[in-house]
């Protein structure tokens, strides 16, 4: 993969994960409608309404159709694990230098499923590898 394809795949990444983050802390939550066996997602404005949404199939709210991205489709994405790029081989770290978490890739942090009274929802976890440091201690 050339220079520019990557870092065009990055930048979406990055910018799906700030629609994540962002869809969490509005209170947007992904629902499985077993009816029907499609994910729903609730609108951050209006309580009453909720949109359709799939990993393929992208989500039916307005941003998604202008922009090809929302908060909702991010979300249901980091729920499902799948807003990781292809990896790129491990650069070499130099002799002593603390490594990056291979786990949350040095941002101390993941989204997971937290219970809350006695719920589950998506929340952004300290990283269970490193405990949150970001770096892998070195081996004693």
């Amino acid at each position: 993969m050339d220079t520019t394809q990557r870092r065009i795949n990055e930048q979406r990444v990055e910018d799906l994960e700030r629609l994540a983050r962002k869809g969490d802390m509005q209170g947007v939550k992904i629902m499985v409608d077993h009816t029907r066996g499609q994910h729903v997602a609730t609108s951050a404005s209006d309580a009453s309404r909720c949109y359709v949404v799939s990993v393929e199939g992208g989500c039916s709210c307005t941003g998604y159709a202008v922009w090809r991205r929302c908060q909702h489709h991010s979300l249901l994405l980091a729920d499902l694990g799948r807003l990781d790029p292809e990896p790129d081989p491990p650069a070499p770290a130099a002799p002593g230098a603390p490594a990056s978490c291979p786990d949350c890739g040095g941002d101390g942090w993941r989204y997971g499923e937290d219970r809350v009274a006695g719920r589950l929802r998506l929340a952004r976890l300290a990283c269970w590898t490193c405990d949150g440091a970001g770096q892998m201690r070195p081996a004693a």
